[in-house]
């Protein structure tokens, strides 16, 4: 019987993706997986980051077909050569010495990389969405734009690749999960971002998540003004369109609470919740979360899961990275494929 198959994207290599693929793969190999495990990765770059944290972790150069539990299989690198057919594309990629010059600061080569290494790994998912699930490596949205990367995030471009125009970023944890109407928005561009249907879809998609796994609980929907817009003296959104979208859903049955005001909502630290934009419910997920937290995109044909942090720049290279929110990452993913 062939193995699930988890693949894992590098993320950015001037940050902490490589030490966390080599520190993650590692423990969870040591934890018994069943699942193989396959990176999109210069052999040279993890072999050295595994010498260097002093892991006995097993590297074997293979492929999607060849890989087996027990160790961390590395496709050869690079994964395809020249230019990406369907709007991935690049140009000659640079060389695993370079890779392992790059400062830990953003820049387009390493957001090429990390944009290579993601494209490849979907490409492998896609051809088996049942029995492969993705993992993605922390990238920079500065350095992929650099690399002329015309997406604002990982959730946005697998959307793009597997042709679901909206999916659901859903950070997720055994007490707290929050999922997000719009993603990486910047605040002034919020009122064409939040539109009622755009609202109801991210609901329906967080309801069946919560459906397998928090069934005895109910989503509650954040407003997006102060105190719910407090009757409409510091706006109008929960009056005009909100509030009767939720009595709305309400009334068809759907286990959904709202609008809420997110001070007071968020105050408890636990539940499932749906927010308005980013900065209104992550900042109080990480902080519960921590080293549990799991982002999940929900909403696409295959399993896609990643750590809930960055590249974090500041302490790449120096071998003290926490692995801990990737290692649950791999763990989620299995989990998903094996309830599949």
């Amino acid at each position: 019987m062939t193995p699930h198959l988890l693949v894992l994207s590098l993320g950015d290599p001037a940050g902490i993706g490589p030490e966390l693929l080599v520190k993650a793969a590692h423990a969870h190999v040591r934890e018994g997986s069943s699942c193989a495990l396959l990176a999109l990765a210069p052999m040279a770059l993890l072999e050295a980051w595994r010498e260097r944290c002093m892991l006995e972790l097993e590297l074997r150069p293979g492929d999607a077909q060849s890989a087996q539990p027990g160790g961390l299989t590395v496709l050869p690198w690079p994964p395809v050569p020249g230019h990406r057919r369907s709007g991935d594309q690049w140009a000659e990629l640079p060389g695993t010495q370079r890779m392992a010059e790059l400062a830990q600061e953003p820049c387009g080569e390493g957001g090429l990389v990390a944009w290579a290494s993601l494209a490849c790994a979907v490409d492998l998912v896609m051809e088996d969405p049942q029995g492969r699930a993705l993992v993605t490596a922390p990238i920079s949205k500065a350095a992929m734009a650099r690399a002329a990367f015309r997406w604002p995030g990982h959730t946005e471009y697998l959307g793009w690749r597997a042709g679901v125009p909206d999916p659901l970023m859903w950070m997720d944890s055994p007490s707290l999960s929050i999922g997000l109407v719009s993603n990486h928005d910047p605040l002034f561009k919020l009122e064409e971002a939040l539109r009622p249907d755009r609202v109801e879809h991210k609901i329906l998609l967080a309801l069946a998540r919560m459906r397998t796994h928090h069934p005895l609980e109910r989503l509650a929907v954040l407003a997006l003004n102060p105190h719910a817009g407090d009757e409409g003296q510091l706006g109008m959104d929960e009056v005009a369109w909100l509030g009767p979208l939720m009595e709305r859903l309400r009334g068809q049955g759907l286990p959904v609470d709202g609008p809420l005001p997110a001070d007071s909502a968020l105050a408890r630290g636990q539940g499932r919740f749906l927010a308005m934009y980013h900065d209104q419910g992550l900042p109080l997920f990480k902080h519960v979360a921590g080293p549990d937290g799991v982002n999940v995109t929900l909403g696409l044909p295959f399993i896609r899961t990643s750590p809930d942090h960055g590249t974090a720049f500041d302490v790449a290279g120096k071998g003290v990275a926490d692995a801990r929110s990737m290692l649950a990452a791999l763990r989620c993913a299995e989990q998903a494929l094996e309830a599949a």
